[in-house]
C-alpha cells in the first residue's frame, strides 16, 4: 500500500469518525431536550402528549350530532345565516 492511499483511508477514517461523533451529539441532545420538555411540562401540572388519550373519532362525532335533538328552533328569518345563503334569496330561488 502506497502513502498516498494510506492517507487516504486516513482521511476517510477520520470523516466518518468525526460524522459518527456528531450523529452521537445529536442524538444525545434530541434526548436530553426531550427529558427537558418532559419534565417542565410536569412541572407546570400538565399532561404529557404520550398520555392524552385519542379524541374521539369522527365517524362517531357524525352519529352523535345526527341523532341529537336542536337545543334552539330558529325560525327563518334568524336562520337564514346558519344555511349559507347572504340574504335568503337562495333558498327561495330553490
Amino acid at each position: 500500500m502506497t502513502a498516498k492511499q494510506t492517507s487516504k483511508l486516513s482521511i476517510a477514517g477520520q470523516s466518518f469518525e468525526s460524522l459518527n461523533r456528531m450523529a452521537q451529539s445529536r442524538d444525545k441532545w434530541s434526548r436530553d431536550h426531550v427529558q427537558r420538555q418532559a419534565q417542565a411540562i410536569q412541572c407546570i401540572g400538565g399532561t404529557l402528549p404520550e398520555n392524552i388519550p385519542p379524541p374521539e373519532h369522527i365517524k362517531e362525532v357524525e352519529k352523535r350530532l345526527k341523532s341529537a335533538t336542536p337545543k334552539l328552533a330558529l325560525g327563518d328569518k334568524d336562520a337564514k345565516g346558519l344555511l349559507g345563503e347572504k340574504d335568503g334569496s337562495d333558498a327561495k330561488n330553490a
